[in-house]
């Protein structure tokens, strides 16, 4: 019979080797050599052909958030610095969103191009 520091429940060593596996899986996925520097993300981020996107997107976006959330004060209401700051962030997060969508899918180097 098996006692104290000799004694072991059924099942936790592979509880913990099951951590460890998703451990490594993890840091499998996340291969650090292969992060790209910041100014290289922000450089595609902001290029001619990002912006223009995001912009349209931002506009096509913005326009149905102000008219769906801001138009009995759009069609009545005084044009205050709040209802102009409640605008703004309606163009503002979708054009933040496509942005960042964007900066997540850019074209890697030896990475397949996506069809």
């Amino acid at each position: 019979m098996l006692q104290g520091s000799e004694f072991q429940q059924p099942g936790v060593r592979i509880a913990n080797n099951r951590a460890a596996i998703q451990r490594l899986k993890l840091y499998q996925f996340c291969d650090f050599r292969r992060i790209e520097p910041l100014s290289e993300i922000l450089l595609y981020t902001f290029s001619r052909q990002v912006v223009r996107r995001s912009l349209t997107i931002a506009m096509i976006v913005g326009c149905i958030l102000s008219i769906v959330n801001q138009y009995d004060v759009l069609a009545h209401g005084p044009f205050t610095s709040r209802l102009w700051t409640r605008l703004f962030f309606n163009f503002l997060v979708p054009f933040a969103v496509s942005s960042t969508s964007a900066a997540v899918n850019r074209p890697r180097p030896g990475q397949p191009q996506r069809t």
